[in-house]
């Protein structure tokens, strides 16, 4: 069964030119998760979007993995040639986010074969040059490395143009195996040759897989957050409303899931009501706790709370406090999750049932 879960709403952290493969980042997120690879191996990195995004995806869910992106990092005529800038700029984002267990392979694809032992790679994404006969010959050479719960993911096998051969050499394999195919960004298949692997499998297969498909075509379309920080706003009402000549912002530097949300504000005299705006887009809060002077202070949302969660399914989450005369300072904690745009009402919605439903499963991916 299909089950939403929380790297598949991650923020990526880089999407650099050409973007064509960014669009299944969603994908890779959510199977790293579910995969949990010990040994992920890449053979055609370029400007990393597709390998930093199995290297984030790992570090979020504290894997004890190791990653080994393989490339000359020349460029070929399908991808172009390039110079050595490129491979600089890898290097150096690879080396300041995840050198601990991330490392560069600069060689042919054969060249680093023998580097790796026999049934050790849980995830290998062949995107090299993509002719019929050098992505035939990257998978029959690399199968053996596979282990029992091997997948394999290979790019562009919508692409027919020119002498491009990816999607022939997946039409031959996707019937031998338990496969999954996504059309859009130039496609992706995703085949799981290991025998372990056959429960991520069904898991994309037994319900409406076209449901599947499209909910993942959907994410992708949403933009990641480009400045990677999160306002918090403090509305002031002295009794002739709410304006923004009365109003408090604070801009902190989001960094990694989940943002630790720890403000505090000293109100200034004759202030009557107080509006809180913990962020700038749909989220959840967990343990959201508001305190004065006077000790912890009850607050209404225009939001859904349960069990010590709150879900906004807004990009204007509001948290208001009433009849605050005579405080003189609020501080606010919690983590908040960020989700990317509309996320959760254009996206989730589609697979949940109700309202209610749909809240409790997103508040369940939060929970320790």
């Amino acid at each position: 069964m299909f089950s939403i879960n929380k790297s598949m709403l991650m923020n990526p952290e880089r999407i650099v030119p050409p973007t064509g493969w960014a669009g299944h980042i969603p994908f890779v997120f959510w199977l790293v998760e579910e995969l949990r690879p010990g040994l992920a191996v890449e053979l055609g990195t370029h400007t990393g979007n597709s390998y930093f995004a199995i290297c984030q995806a790992a570090a979020a869910n504290h894997l004890d993995a190791r990653c080994y992106a393989v490339d000359t990092w020349q460029g070929d005529k399908h991808a172009s040639f390039y110079g050595e800038e490129i491979f600089q700029d890898v290097s150096a984002y690879n080396e300041s986010r995840y050198a601990s267990f991330s490392s560069l392979m600069r060689m042919t694809f054969d060249e680093a074969l023998t580097r790796f032992s026999d049934g050790s790679i849980d995830l290998l994404h062949i995107d090299g040059m993509h002719t019929y006969e050098a992505v035939k010959h990257d998978f029959d050479s690399w199968f053996g490395k596979l282990s029992p719960k091997g997948v394999v993911i290979m790019h562009d096998i919508s692409v027919h143009d020119g002498d491009f051969g990816v999607w022939k050499v997946w039409d031959e394999l996707k019937d031998k195996f338990p496969s999954f195919e996504f059309r859009h960004s130039y496609g992706l298949g995703v085949l799981f040759a290991g025998a372990e692997s056959a429960g991520i499998a069904r898991a994309l297969t037994d319900e409406d897989s076209e449901s599947v498909r499209n909910s993942f075509a959907k994410l992708s379309t949403f933009r990641a957050f480009v400045d990677k920080t999160c306002e918090t706003a403090l509305y002031l009402d002295d009794g002739s409303g709410y304006s923004e000549d009365k109003t408090i912002r604070r801009v902190s530097a989001f960094g990694a899931q989940p943002f630790c949300l720890s403000e505090s504000f000293d109100i200034p005299e004759g202030i009557k009501n107080i509006r809180l705006d913990p962020a700038d887009s749909y989220c959840v809060i967990k343990n959201l706790r508001i305190v004065t002077e006077k000790g912890n202070v009850r607050y209404r949302t225009n939001g859904i709370k349960a069990r010590g969660f709150d879900l906004f399914l807004t990009n204007r989450p509001q948290v208001s406090l009433k009849h605050v005369e005579n405080v003189k300072r609020v501080s606010v904690d919690g983590q908040l999750y960020r989700f990317e745009n509309s996320i959760p009402v254009e996206l989730l919605m589609d697979v949940m049932t109700s309202k209610r439903n749909f809240a409790q499963k997103i508040i369940s991916l939060f929970k320790e």
